[in-house]
């Protein structure tokens, strides 16, 4: 597996827009992806956003999840989730 995400962090508009944009909660994405959980990672250098992490994964309920994040300290685990979306 590539980077460790052991914890997320979401801004209220990030949190906003899960809801309701993605129908997904904070806690689905943490599950899907966090502490080894995700299934694949692959950095990418996007024109416009930036380079930022990709992860997917999938939580409890099967619910397949691609997250976006950017580091704030990628030694210790901790990301920005910038959005995330249920996949099929």
């Amino acid at each position: 597996m590539g980077e460790w995400v052991g914890d997320l962090l979401f801004s209220p508009e990030v949190i906003a827009k899960l809801a309701t944009k993605h129908n997904l909660s904070p806690e689905q994405v943490k599950q899907a992806i966090t502490c080894d959980a995700q299934d694949r990672d692959y950095w990418e250098d996007h024109p416009v956003y930036g380079r930022r992490l990709i992860v997917l994964g999938t939580d409890a309920d099967g619910t397949q999840i691609i997250a976006y994040l950017r580091p704030i300290d990628a030694n210790d685990g901790l990301w920005r989730c910038l959005t995330a979306i249920r996949m099929g």
